[in-house]
């Protein structure tokens, strides 16, 4: 699996060419919420590099493998308008949610190679140009949230990525959408059933 995670501004560079990681950490332009994990990356580390106080590095199952929680599915179609190296793009998207929490895996294929991009949990299907980011409520008296997934593929332009939240999505996230770094657009997407 890709190494991903949520985190404050800043970050890395994508894998050098010949590197054997499938992805690097790459903090997202969005906060993080405590508890949130993303394949065994400390999801918060602040632009100073320090990791965000009650966060630690643990590893984040696959969708498919999460016991006790429903399970959708979708293939990952190319999104209409889609930037320019991404008409190859196909794959998978696996989401697993219950009262212990919601776990996104997605397997892509056809991307640029050692490119960043941002899994993306939406409440409208992939038809709906503007259908909004799904929200976590507030829980527990921390602020309402979204679940982000940054990843940079590997040398061949594939990647395996899961992120997870403590928070239970039920039946509200209705598909599952893969975004160039730049968050305009869609690069591709998948309605869950």
């Amino acid at each position: 699996m890709a190494v991903a995670a949520l985190a404050g501004c800043g970050g890395t560079a994508p894998p050098a060419p010949g590197a054997t990681a499938a992805a690097t950490a790459r903090p997202s332009p969005h906060k993080h919420t405590p508890g949130m994990r993303m394949n065994g990356a400390a999801p918060a580390a602040d632009a100073s590099g320090s990791a965000a106080p009650g966060t630690t590095a643990s590893a984040v199952a696959d969708a498919r493998t999460v016991p006790g929680r429903r399970l959708a599915r979708g293939t990952l179609a190319p999104a209409p308008g889609r930037p320019a190296g991404t008409q190859a793009v196909a794959g998978t998207a696996w989401l697993a949610a219950g009262t212990t929490g919601t776990t996104v895996t997605v397997e892509v294929t056809g991307l640029p190679a050692r490119t960043w991009f941002m899994v993306h949990l939406q409440v409208g299907p992939c038809s709906d140009p503007d259908a909004a980011a799904f929200g976590f409520p507030a829980a527990a008296g921390g602020p309402a949230h979204e679940l982000h997934v940054m990843f940079a593929t590997r040398d061949d332009g594939t990647a395996t990525v899961s992120g997870e939240d403590p928070g239970d999505a039920g039946d509200a996230v209705r598909s599952v959408a893969v975004l160039p770094e730049s968050m305009t657009g869609r690069v591709a997407c998948a309605d869950l059933a």
